[in-house]
């Protein structure tokens, strides 16, 4: 009967130290473990890679060497590099090439150039002549400002010209076209050569230097008035009274006879 309870007190003697082993540890928190993990800079049980400086770019060393500035590239790991976008150059109005010499400033030249060509459904050209070779100063065709070696045009008023006749100049126009004195310089019209007068009006009002009579017109009420003022003009005795020739119908003349002969 004595061991017996001898054996119950021991065992509650060890409960009672186990619950106070118990509360000791759970007042004291938690221990880390001491291992590979309880080190922080150990990323490799996690799977991580140590960081590592970034190497410079092979271009970034070489103009370093030359003494060229450099432009760092983006280096954050998590974000993509971003792509410069090349600069895009902005086309002239109309898409016309002008030359340095040009006596034109500013959109307004170009873009009746421009509407010009759209006009005839053709290219239009500038030129000048000097020291026996034609300037470039205009062209719609986006070709180079080469000048070009040749003889001057002897032009009394507009002609349609054909290939061979204007030799190296039907390159700026793509071959035949109407041809255009204006003072100084020459238009080359290729295409349809319909309705010039008032584009080429325009021009050379926009030409320092260049001076142009307007077209006589049959729609031109000062034209027709002119015509008739001189019929009501009262004639000398003895004279036969005249009779004028409207100037838009001798121009007709001159345009159907320039058909005629294929100019």
């Amino acid at each position: 009967m004595s061991s017996i309870v001898g054996w119950l007190l021991f065992l509650a003697l060890c409960a009672a130290i186990g619950m106070v082993v118990l509360r000791l540890r759970a007042s004291r928190g938690p221990t880390l473990a001491q291992g590979p993990l309880a080190d922080p800079d150990d990323l490799d049980r996690l799977g991580l890679s140590a960081a590592r400086p970034a190497t410079p770019h092979p271009s970034e060393v070489a103009a370093e060497r030359a003494g060229a500035p450099v432009r760092r590239r983006n280096t954050d790991p998590m974000l993509p590099p971003v792509a410069t976008p090349r600069p895009v150059e902005s086309p002239r109005p109309g898409g016309v090439r002008l030359s340095d010499d040009a006596p034109w400033h500013g959109r307004a030249v170009p873009l009746l150039l421009g509407s010009l060509s759209a006009h005839t459904r053709g290219h239009v050209a500038v030129v000048r002549h000097a020291d026996g070779v034609f300037e470039v100063l205009a062209r719609t065709d986006g070709g180079p400002l080469t000048p070009v070696r040749r003889a001057p045009l002897h032009l009394d008023g507009p002609e349609h010209l054909g290939a061979s006749d204007l030799n190296g100049l039907s390159v700026l126009v793509g071959g035949a076209a109407w041809v255009a004195p204006m003072g100084h310089y020459t238009v080359l019209v290729g295409g349809e050569g319909k309705a010039l007068d008032p584009y080429l009006s325009l021009l050379a009002d926009l030409t320092p230097g260049v001076e142009r009579s307007r077209p006589a017109s049959p729609d031109d009420p000062a034209e027709v008035a002119e015509p008739a003022r001189e019929a009501d003009a009262p004639a000398e005795a003895g004279d036969p009274a005249p009779t004028p020739v409207p100037r838009a119908a001798l121009i007709g003349e001159e345009q159907d006879a320039a058909r005629e002969a294929g100019r």
